[in-house]
């Protein structure tokens, strides 16, 4: 037995079972098994842009690995090729922010800071800010949404605005969202009404990434009403 235990153990070696290198993305693990795990099978309400941000990914990485072209639509059932590292491991991000990083971004709600950002491992990618339930959640910024829906898990009601190549935010946990895939937005535009996290408590969960990489969002808002 020991002597077949070896024998299987490194034929699997050399077939590249143990190989980390070829180790697949922590991906749909939790709703699609069966599927292949190094690609993700598109579901109803997808976006290229809730993918990634789903599993930490850039889009764009993703839009050059299934050779898409704009608008990157997607078939319920497409099989996309996931990229292998999280964004914020293949893009060097800058680690401090000039006096025009906060430029054309509007604070969505003002309301207490519940919740900090934070890099730590097990830390939160964004912020969560206390309000009353229904109370009118605006747009951060010009731009188009690229996502609306409850299809990303932890989130609840989410909406993705795009505001350019680079940069997206989300609003997250709404108890109801008021604009579609497609929609321009005005920064200051009302986009959704607060709603209650998993914990049933009242916030707006916010975020804000850049190239994939979630930064922290007081550093392009201000939560005081002077501001």
């Amino acid at each position: 037995m020991r002597l077949l235990f070896f024998i299987v153990f490194f034929s699997l070696l050399l077939s590249g079972c143990f190989d980390s290198s070829s180790l697949p993305p922590v991906v749909n693990g939790w709703y699609q098994q069966g599927a292949a795990s190094n690609f993700y099978v598109v579901r109803s309400d997808d976006t290229i842009y809730s993918i990634a941000f789903e599993f930490g990914l850039n889009y764009q990485d993703l839009v050059i690995a299934n050779n898409l072209n704009p608008p990157y639509k997607l078939q319920t059932g497409q099989r996309l090729k996931m990229t292998h590292q999280p964004a914020m491991l293949t893009r060097n991000q800058p680690t401090h922010y000039s006096a025009f990083s906060s430029l054309g971004w509007h604070c969505p709600v003002r309301g207490q800071l519940l919740q900090k950002f934070s890099q730590k491992p097990g830390g939160h990618p964004g912020i969560s800010i206390g309000g009353w339930l229904g109370e009118p959640i605006q747009a951060a910024s010009n731009g188009v949404v690229v996502y609306s829906g409850d299809g990303v898990r932890g989130y609840g009601n989410l909406i993705i605005v795009k505001k350019n190549d680079q940069y997206l935010s989300a609003y997250a946990h709404n108890q109801r969202n008021l604009v579609k895939v497609g929609d321009y937005v005005h920064s200051g535009q009302v986009i959704a009404h607060m709603g209650k996290n998993d914990a049933d408590r009242t916030l707006l969960y916010f975020e804000i990434r850049r190239g994939g990489v979630p930064v922290d969002p007081m550093k392009y808002i201000s939560l005081s009403k002077d501001a």
